[in-house]
């Protein structure tokens, strides 16, 4: 793009900008009654908080610069004057601090920074805001970055009587609210109340259709409507999977970046996903995860709501809350994490690479929290709440990330909603393409026979004996979907489900044989006799005979271990059962282990086999 050997020569004399800016700035320091942890969710939002204070609709272009440097394109108009800059990536601490920087090549100014830190006091804590520039045009300079700096100052100060006294973040605090979008808004609960959602799921969805704004309404996820509406997410999605069929959503997939988690690659059908995705903002090339980073979301049909988004700012730390700090570190340049990091367990990633190394945090550890970045191990130790010091010797400009590596996103990914019977359902044509197949990293397996349906068919004759196993999968598939799984196909009188919790498959299996025993009690008929195998491990989905299945050593062996479960039992895996030692249903159902040679399996198993209660 125009203008790039500009930006980069600027980029080059960063450090000269930074103090000559020192010049021309505006500062306020605003006090809060919260605490600093309580602030930094709300603060961090910078695409609501720089619509609040007026901020111009800005235009992205990313870019990739060599020797360390990573600019991003931007270019808006303010008071009728174009503004064309190139922004460093922005970086920040968890709770502490956010500083962003931009080298503008036309305009009134050659340089800005944007600036606030989180300061605990004795009330709660401060907010030290500050805007710095470094002048092209010395009286409109100071005219623009004045009066957005007034607007943002408004926007902080407002936060005091706006933010709710708990701890939880509430996306509600940006929504625009008016008498006609009230109006709007009960209409809309009333309707979703009609096609099937419950009343607190209805009236959070209208509620966050109605008011969010544009760019929070074009991706609505099911586990953060759920959330904020106390329900389990399997009964959200459920409602917004029938509401989409009938024409009151839109469903679509994204593959998320794995370091910035944004969406990379978007298609409304399943079978339109490729197998990887290229972030252009982080620079990296990575594979589909069905289970990781293909999430499904939805967006009001244009009929409820048109949808016209528009971006203020990208790279934030509010559009990625799991990364707890963001460093750009110049050449020679030492880079100090205040009062380092709370125990726990991270990822340290380097701008471009795929590639993390895992750092463990702890109390009491004796080391000196100190990182050279030309030889960082693939595990690092920290000591907890002590400064950790960080040294660039690599000779070119290192963007660093930490990230915390359990942090749910609220992400619902195809994985989990493939194993709903709702959606197996209702979308049983949403179909990987033919070639591609998607790992799983982990998924529990349900394989179920029905003994003696042979001698069933011979005594019964078929009307009646299928009619008994057709009361049997109506069985099945009730008790299946209510735990949360998914009936994947049945073969013959054998049923393959998948679940994403192992937890969830023991309780649809005992609950199986329970209906399966009061089934018998009512039925003078025949009685049937249910064999259940299970066993969870890494996967591969794929799409076979025209349907959404699964293939791998895990699902082998979930069949193989049925085949071991006699008459009311069920047999579990190693790996099961280590899983959920500890729960109290698998205590009563009296685990016996035992060793078992599989076949086709060449090693043998231990397996654990589960009585009927």
């Amino acid at each position: 793009m125009k203008g790039i050997e500009k930006a980069l020569r600027l980029a080059e004399g960063i450090v000269a900008l930074r103090q000559a800016s020192q010049k021309h700035r505006f500062t306020a320091t605003i006090s809060y009654s919260l605490t600093a942890a309580e602030v930094w969710p709300y603060v961090i939002r910078n695409n609501f908080v720089s619509r609040e204070a007026k901020k111009p609709v800005t235009q992205f272009a990313p870019e990739t610069i060599h020797d360390g440097w990573k600019l991003t394109a931007t270019w808006f108009r303010k008071f009728g004057l174009k503004v064309v800059a190139w922004e460093l990536p922005w970086e920040w601490v968890e709770n502490q601090w956010v500083r962003f920087e931009a080298l503008s090549i036309s305009g009134p100014v050659k340089y800005f920074s944007f600036y606030f830190h989180l300061m605990p006091t004795e009330r709660g804590c401060d907010l030290f805001f500050e805007v710095r520039f470094v002048p092209r045009f010395p009286l409109v300079g100071r005219l623009l970055l004045g009066n957005t700096f007034r607007d943002y100052c408004k926007v902080y100060r407002s936060l005091e009587s706006r933010i709710p006294r708990k701890s939880q973040y509430d996306p509600a605090l940006f929504y625009e609210v008016s008498p006609a979008k009230r109006r709007e808004f009960t209409e809309l609960a009333e309707r979703y109340q009609k096609s099937g959602a419950d009343a607190a799921t209805a009236q959070t969805l209208a509620e966050h259709v109605t008011f969010a704004p544009d760019v929070q309404v074009q991706k609505i996820r099911p586990k953060e409507i759920a959330l904020r509406s106390h329900r389990h997410f399997a009964e959200t999605t459920a409602f917004l999977l029938a509401a989409t069929r009938a024409g009151l959503f839109d469903m679509h997939w994204e593959i998320l970046c794995p370091a910035c988690r944004a969406p990379n690659a978007e298609t409304r059908n399943l079978s339109l996903l490729t197998g990887e995705a290229h972030c252009e903002f982080c620079d990296i090339r990575y594979d589909a995860a069905f289970d990781r980073n293909v999430e499904v979301c939805f967006s009001p049909h244009g009929s409820v709501r048109e949808v016209n988004p528009v971006m203020y700012c990208r790279g934030n730390p509010g559009q990625t809350p799991h990364i707890f700090a963001q460093l750009t570190v110049l050449p020679g340049e030492k880079q100090v994490i205040l009062g380092g990091m709370p125990a726990g367990l991270y990822n340290l990633r380097r701008a471009e690479r795929v590639n993390v190394a895992g750092i463990s945090v702890e109390k009491g550890r004796h080391v000196n929290n100190r990182l050279s970045l030309s030889a960082v191990p693939e595990g690092l130790a920290f000591a907890a709440d002590k400064d950790i010091v960080i040294h660039n010797d690599t000779g070119v400009v290192e963007t660093i990330r930490i990230e915390h590596p359990s942090y749910n996103d609220l992400a619902l990914t195809a994985f989990e909603v493939s194993t709903m019977q709702t959606f197996r359902d209702l979308f049983s044509s949403e179909i990987l393409r033919p070639d591609l197949k998607l790992a799983i990293k982990n998924a529990v397996f349900f394989f179920s026979d029905l003994k003696d349906s042979t001698q069933l068919y011979e005594e019964r004759g078929d009307a009646e004996a299928f009619a008994l196993v057709q009361s049997h999968f109506d069985i099945m598939i009730r008790i299946i979907g209510q735990h949360h799984g998914a009936v994947v196909k049945t073969i013959g009188d054998a049923v393959m489900a998948v679940f994403t919790h192992s937890a969830d498959a023991l309780r649809a299996a005992a609950a199986i044989h329970d209906d399966i025993r009061e089934f018998n009690r009512n039925s003078k008929d025949h009685e049937l006799v249910v064999k259940i195998g299970l066993h969870e491990g890494p996967a591969l989905a794929l799409t076979l005979n025209d349907r959404l299945d699964y293939f791998g050593s895990t699902v082998n062996k979930a069949a193989r271990i049925q085949n071991e479960a006699g008459g009311n039992e069920t047999v579990i895996s190693e790996d099961l059962y280590r899983r959920l030692e500890g729960d109290s249903l698998l205590a009563k159902l009296n685990p016996q282990p035992y060793t078992a040679q599989l076949k086709g399996i060449k090693r043998d198993m231990l397996l654990y086999r589960l009585k009927a209660a």
